[in-house]
């Protein structure tokens, strides 16, 4: 019998008559979090982090073949290194170097960034970092220090991981790391460097340095040519604009070595209103959205530099602020996401413009184009543009301008059927495109398509819907050990790796051509985290609500070990367990739940429940959960069931335009289900959500006296006032959010305002009988904590008990440690004491002057 069977048994609460204690609130600390697997490159040690609340956190690495096993406390940055050696930072600074086979180390303290080269056959790093003497050291595998450069403080590594660059006393230095002897000179200009780039084959680099006089340089390695860029020799570059090292323009080498791509970022004076702030109707934008922005003049902008004809152009402006840049970086596609304001969505539909990077020629390729990313991708050779219109893919061939319908002939949907909010439909998205763009893979609800882009023909690779099975590509970066990842497409030759997931299983797929999709994990139990070497060993992470997640590798050939199971001390305690409900609404919609049981359940009694909600969430019914006080929204599943409460998690289906009372409908609806079949006292039966969960929980208890007790966290209460107000976060009109997502209004207020009125909490609030506590952040971007404020502040002018707990500083989900615990306590009592008549908390006691 496999290793692993054992602990899962161990870990079902049927598996052992054993008395067991009952976990409190003092044994939460126990639990840790299993992440960050991976594997050496030989498949022989695995490593893995174990995170802990109290931050105390462990790094391990294990053997996958024996026992053997190093712990390193506070350790991070771990990866695997050749022949069998490793490499962390400790918590003093110090990156360490261990021999896996004989446990030597080698430490070098005050260490900044560090880097593996010759396929991790050296160690580079910065040591020393902070003082005035930080050195670049290379090291071999034995920890001999083949080369010190003093002096340096960043260093930057050619994709082969053969070369490197690094400043020298204010010089930039190139080393090649097969002869460390033989240090190159590039600059010998004295500068401080903020930047180092290389072409994607190595063969030149650009930097760029920091100051009053910064300039980007750029170096051809082997014609052993340096270029300068003068601002001051072209008339293109902003005026007072300064070179600008910023994500949205990073410093980049094309492909081909002949361009060099920077930001720029204008100087701008302070926009003074006088004190005054005017708004208008017409403007595109509100004014806090159109003040922010400033006509996009404060945006960084991409420049784009041909070092060797010394020419210059702007690739943005204030008439296109976003590019993305397409393989080759000869062609970039610019927009401006208001060129459509005014309107009433999330975001405007936008014109998509191929521009020539370097002559700034035009042509529109998309017009009035949906902006979300999910409904068009870039080929992996720049030659083609996939974009979803009309219930169907298309592509624009960029060579031949003509746009091409992929699926009209398919007879197939491409969205998502399970999306029910108001506005435009979600498509399933692109999985990716074959090395030399004749295909594009794109996901139905369950399977995936290979398109060929010259539209030929289409081939569904999987066939998930014949068994309810949806299928999905795991980037081959996500699971390949370092120095096997690429970015260059899926090559279906090579095969893929899927994620599959069914009402019942979850696991992992291989892929081929020839043998279709074949099982490597595919489980009753939540399967996650695949990583895989070359040689064909996987490892995974294994978990149920039972089973606390584990740690498995899985050699060739199918046998399994168990490297790691997480939190054994479970075993000690009474725990819950968890299964799949089955329910209906009036329509007759097939709905479902998740259902977790409480510890140590005994069906001869009766128990309190406690509901969460939101939209969907049955899919969480084999996840998982660390018993905690650190709670973002004051709930916990595994605090509740060691407490002695069943939780339920119930899927909510949505009509248009009855988004209260769908969610009041479908959530009865599960209610009932289980009260009719499980041992749950229908009079202790309470109510929690939070953000949408939250408007849902305001706008139920309004309609119906089933529950005994709710909470309701940063929700929305006030249709009206929400609709016509500016959000704290985007400071975009609020009406996308009822005309085209979620609130599901489908229509303008002025439209429907009686749709508006019944699906708004406050508008019932003489209804409401359940006692409710409410509680919000008062810096929260999301949903502005005076929506809880407006519904408190009704039930007070009708004498209606309520609680509002405003979190100073606290956002839409709470972050402070102080706030998250103050909140799962004052709801731990709250359930206590409504649902199992404990004590009054004092908390409840009204002020008396």
């Amino acid at each position: 019998m496999k290793k692993w069977l054992f602990v899962l048994l161990a870990a079902c609460p049927v598996w052992s008559q054993v008395a067991k204690k009952q976990l409190t609130e003092a044994d939460y600390g126990l639990w840790s979090t299993l992440e960050q697997v991976q594997l050496s490159e030989d498949g022989r040690w695995a490593c893995y982090t174990l995170t802990y609340e109290s931050g105390v956190d462990t790094l391990m690495v294990k053997s996958t073949r024996t026992d053997k096993t190093y712990s390193f406390a506070g350790g991070t940055e771990g990866r695997f290194a050749a022949n069998g050696h490793f490499v962390f930072r400790n918590p003093d600074g110090a990156v360490v170097l261990v021999n896996l086979k004989l446990g030597t180390q080698s430490q070098f303290p005050n260490s900044g960034q560090y880097r593996l080269a010759l396929g991790g056959r050296l160690l580079v790093l910065l040591e020393n970092v902070g003082t005035t003497a930080g050195d670049l050291l290379v090291v071999a595998m034995d920890g001999k220090v083949l080369k010190r450069i003093p002096k340096a403080s960043l260093f930057s590594m050619n994709p082969a991981g053969s070369q490197l660059v690094c400043d020298y006393e204010g010089q930039l230095l190139l080393l090649d790391l097969n002869r460390v002897e033989q240090p190159q000179l590039i600059d010998v200009k004295p500068q401080i460097y903020q930047g180092i780039v290389w072409q994607a084959n190595g063969a030149s680099l650009a930097y760029l340095t920091e100051g009053a006089e910064a300039y980007v340089g750029f170096y051809q390695l082997a014609e052993k040519k340096h270029y300068v860029f003068d601002r001051n020799q072209f008339k293109d570059f902003p005026k007072d604009g300064e070179l600008y090292h910023a994500s949205v323009t990073e410093l980049s080498v094309s492909d081909d070595g002949q361009r060099v791509f920077f930001g720029v970022k204008p100087k701008q004076p302070s926009q003074d209103t006088g004190g005054v702030q005017l708004w208008n109707t017409a403007d595109k934008l509100p004014y806090p959205r159109k003040r922010a922005i400033n006509g996009w003049n404060d945006r960084v902008k991409l420049a784009v530099w041909q070092p060797l004809t010394q020419q210059l152009r702007m690739v943005t402006s204030v008439r296109f602020p976003y590019q993305e840049l397409l393989a080759g970086q000869q062609l970039a596609l610019v927009y401006d996401p208001m060129a459509h304001e005014p309107q009433f969505d999330y975001d405007a539909p936008v014109d998509f413009y191929l521009q020539d990077v370097a002559t700034g020629a035009e042509r529109l390729v998309l017009e009035k184009h949906s902006p979300d990313r999910t409904k068009m991708g870039i080929s992996v050779q720049g030659n083609y543009i996939a974009y979803f219109k009309d219930k169907d893919w298309w592509v624009y061939d960029i060579k031949t301008a003509a746009h091409h319908n992929l699926t009209a002939s398919l007879g197939s949907s491409f969205t998502d059927p399970l999306y029910d909010r108001s506005g435009d439909v979600q498509v399933c998205g692109i999985a990716g495109w074959t090395p030399n763009d004749d295909a594009v893979l794109v996901y139905d609800a369950y399977d995936i398509w290979s398109l060929k882009t010259n539209g030929s023909g289409a081939d569904r690779l999987t066939k998930g819907r014949e068994t309810s099975t949806v299928f999905r590509v795991v980037p081959p970066k996500a699971y390949e050990t370092v120095g096997s990842r690429s970015d260059n497409g899926l090559d279906l030759n090579n095969g893929l790796v899927l994620r599959a997931v069914s009402p019942s299983k979850s696991g992992y797929f291989n892929w081929t051509p020839k043998n279709g999709a074949t099982p490597i994990v595919f489980e009753s139990n939540r399967i996650s985290a695949i990583t895989k070497t070359a040689n064909g060993v996987y490892a995974f992470l294994r978990e149920h609500y039972h089973l606390s997640p584990q740690l498995v590798v899985q050699h060739p050939g199918g046998n399994q070990m168990l490297v790691y199971q997480s939190n054994t001390q479970q075993q000690h305690y009474d725990w819950g367990f968890s299964k799949r409900i089955s329910y209906e609404n009036s329509k007759g919609q097939l709905l479902h739940g998740a259902l977790f049981y409480p510890a140590g359940y005994d069906a001869d009694k009766s128990y309190p429940m406690v509901v969460y909600i939101y939209e969907r969430l049955s899919q969480y019914y084999n996840e998982y959960v660390n018993p905690s006080l650190r709670n973002q929204d004051g709930f916990n599943i595994s605090n509740l069931t060691s407490q002695g409460y069943f939780v339920l998690l119930p899927d909510i289906a949505y009509e248009e335009g009855k988004t209260g009372q769908s969610a009041v409908e479908c959530v009865t609806a599960a209610v009932n289900e289980v009260v009719a079949h499980e041992s749950v006292d229908k009079k202790r039966i309470g109510l929690v959500g939070h953000s949408f969960g939250g408007y849902e929980t305001n706008f139920i208890v309004t309609q119906t006296n089933i529950f005994a007790a709710a909470v309701s966290g940063s929700g929305f209460a006030d249709s009206i006032s929400c609709y016509l107000s500016v959000g704290d976060g985007n400071l975009k009109q609020e009406t996308w959010r009822y005309e085209s997502n979620q609130l599901r209004m489908g229509v303008p207020l002025f439209d429907a305002f009686d749709r508006y009125l019944q699906n708004s909490p406050v508008t019932y609030t003489p209804k409401v009988k359940t006692p409710l506590l409410l509680w919000s952040g008062t810096k929260d971007n999301s949903v502005n904590y005076r929506q809880s404020l407006e519904f408190h502040l009704a039930l007070r002018r009708l004498g209606k008990p309520n609680i509002l707990l405003l979190y100073e500083g606290g956002g839409h989900s709470l972050t402070k440690a102080e706030h998250q615990v103050d909140l799962t306590r004052r709801m731990s009592q709250w359930w206590d004491y409504y649902l199992k008549g404990g004590p009054k908390p004092d908390w409840l006691t009204p002020d008396t002057f």
